[in-house]
């Protein structure tokens, strides 16, 4: 019987803290994650667009071609490249800890709020996902890198503060599927 009682104990604990979303930090304001993911492979990234366009990281492998066979209007990017979570509700004064789970460079970058897939910094990627508008110019995407950006495989983190309240937009410059809809306002109930 005790077994059982401290069995059920240690279950429910276990499940408290999976459904906390927020950390606070010293400062008592509450953090919440962003992860950018992606899972490309090395050899065959490298061997396309160049040495260190894609690091070592653990976890399942996408090969370029398989990649590029999702880069297409139906598909609009391939799935393992996302952002976890796509939508997030924050309260005032709370912060975004972003970082990166893969062996990628993206950005976290705040856009206008649509539905539709905006324009990233990298022209072919918008042609074969059938996003017609112009892209960013270089110079705003040298500051997207620049301001927005984060390293793979955990090599940086981004922190996002002072979102006044309302819905903001995030997406990677390169990959513009990958997107996030922060919701900032005090009536949040995660």
């Amino acid at each position: 019987m005790r077994r059982h009682v401290m069995t059920c104990a240690i279950a429910i604990l276990a499940l408290g803290a999976l459904t906390i979303p927020t950390t606070a930090d010293a400062r008592g304001v509450h953090v919440r994650k962003v992860r950018l993911q992606d899972r490309c492979d090395p050899a065959s990234f490298n061997a396309m667009f160049g040495d260190g366009v894609c690091i070592a990281h653990g976890g399942q492998l996408i090969t370029v071609d398989e990649f590029l066979a999702k880069l297409n209007p139906v598909d609009l990017g391939h799935p393992k490249w996302n952002n976890h979570p796509d939508e997030l509700n924050l309260r005032s004064g709370d912060e975004i800890s972003v970082t990166v789970r893969g062996g990628e460079f993206h950005t976290f970058t705040e856009v206008p709020v649509t539905d539709e897939l905006q324009p990233g910094c990298l022209p072919p990627l918008n042609e074969a996902l059938g996003i017609t508008a112009a892209p960013p110019t270089d110079a705003q995407c040298a500051d997207f890198f620049a301001t927005s950006g984060v390293a793979a495989n955990g090599g940086s983190t981004l922190t996002v503060s002072g979102l006044p309240d309302g819905e903001h937009l995030f997406m990677c410059e390169i990959h513009p599927w990958m997107r996030t809809l922060v919701t900032v306002g005090d009536d949040d109930d995660d």
